[in-house]
């Protein structure tokens, strides 16, 4: 039980992370959309900010992973 109850949270918080990031997707787009005199480099811009953006969801999937491996090992050793 104690298991299903970290997983579900892992997952919620891994959702919540996708939201944030979606968010944060919306409004640079916004913010390009904003500053059509700076295209060219709002442009280069958006590359590192989507590039950062896809890079921190991979390491807190990644961190989804190990928390998850470690709650199971955790339920594992009360058993």
């Amino acid at each position: 039980m104690l298991l299903v109850q970290i997983r579900i949270k892992i997952y919620l918080n891994l959702d919540e992370l996708y939201k944030i990031n979606e968010e944060l997707v919306t409004n640079e787009k916004e913010d390009e959309d904003e500053d059509d005199d700076e295209e060219e480099e709002g442009e280069l811009g958006s590359s590192n900010f989507y590039d950062a953006a896809h890079e921190s969801l991979e390491k807190a999937e990644e961190q989804a992973t190990v928390d998850l491996e470690n709650a199971e090992i955790e339920n594992l050793l009360d058993e």
